[in-house]
């Protein structure tokens, strides 16, 4: 995303990153033996670097991302350099995508 909509009004990427780790870290269908009036900070099972190891971005948009935030999570950010449209919406370009992409695949080499 570019930007945020109404339900992830003021998240950075860092917010999404770890609203996904934290949902994939979920056991579906596991019931608590805890009360449901009590709160209790729980220990992900997997770290965020589990599920998301790059995170490839547009520079420039209204979603703040920390670079050094991800990093300690242990992503990699891989930033491209927006396309403007004709509307002047910053978009990427399936050119940049593709070497992103092949950037993130020749460093796992």
């Amino acid at each position: 995303n570019a930007l945020n909509d109404r339900e992830t009004g003021g998240y950075t990427a860092a917010d999404y990153v770890l609203a996904v780790a934290e949902t994939l870290n979920r056991h579906d269908g596991q019931k608590s033996s805890v009360p449901s009036s009590f709160t209790v900070a729980r220990t992900p099972d997997y770290p965020v670097s589990a599920f998301i190891t790059h995170l490839v971005y547009l520079r420039g948009t209204t979603i703040e991302v920390d670079e050094l935030a991800l990093t300690a999570l242990g992503v990699q950010c891989v930033p491209i350099d927006p396309q403007p449209n004709a509307k002047g919406k910053l978009l990427y370009s399936p050119g940049d995508v593709k070497l992103a992409l092949a950037h993130i695949l020749d460093q796992d080499d």
